[in-house]
C-alpha cells in the first residue's frame, strides 16, 4: 500500500490511477480481510479499475499443503461459481466496499480475470483455471452482486 503511495506521489498526475485485484489481495492477506478495507482507505479514491477473481490460497492451511514454487496454486484465478459457501459474504461485501468507496462505483470497470484452464483445448495454462461455462456464469453472478449493491444503495437514500 504504501509503495502504491509513493509511486503516485512520484508521478504527481491525477491522470494516474491504480489497478485493484481483488485475487492477489485476497491471496496476500491471509486471515486478515482488514487488510483490504485499510487499502481502500489509502487509496480508495484513486482505484480506477478492479480485476476481479477469487483465489482461495488464503485460507487456512492451504500454504502448508502446496509447494510454494507453484505460483500458479496460489494465483488461482478461480471463477465466481467456486467461491466457497463460507466466503461468499465476505466476496460480497468486499465488492460492496469496492463499488462504494472507489471511482469503480460509477465507472464500472470491473474486469472478471478469468483465464481458461486450456487453450484450443491443446495447452494447459492455469490448472485452476475456468471453464466457458464458468466464465459466463460468473458474469451473470457479477452482474446480479452489482444489481443486489445498487438496490442497497438506492434504498437507504431513497
Amino acid at each position: 500500500i504504501e509503495d502504491l503511495v509513493e509511486v503516485l506521489a512520484g508521478i504527481g498526475s491525477d491522470a494516474a490511477g491504480v489497478t485493484f485485484d481483488y485475487g492477489h489481495a485476497n491471496t496476500f492477506c491471509g486471515e486478515e480481510p482488514e487488510y483490504i478495507d485499510r487499502f481502500l482507505d489509502v487509496l480508495g479514491p484513486t482505484i480506477e479499475y478492479v480485476h476481479l477473481h477469487y483465489n482461495g490460497a488464503h485460507r487456512a492451511g492451504f500454504a502448508e499443503t502446496v509447494d510454494p514454487r507453484r505460483f500458479e496454486y496460489f494465483d488461482q484465478h478461480l471463477a465466481l461459481t467456486r467461491v466457497p459457501d463460507d466466503e461468499r459474504k465476505r466476496f460480497a461485501d468486499h465488492l460492496a466496499s469496492i463499488v462504494r468507496r472507489t471511482p469503480v462505483g460509477r465507472s464500472r470497470l470491473v474486469g472478471l480475470e478469468l483465464p481458461q484452464r486450456r487453450v484450443f483445448n491443446v495447452k494447459t495454462i492455469l490448472p485452476q483455471g475456468a471453464t466457458p461455462e464458468e466464465q459466463v456464469d460468473s458474469v451473470h453472478i457479477l452482474r446480479s452482486m452489482l444489481a443486489e449493491i445498487d438496490g442497497e444503495a438506492g434504498s437507504t437514500t431513497g
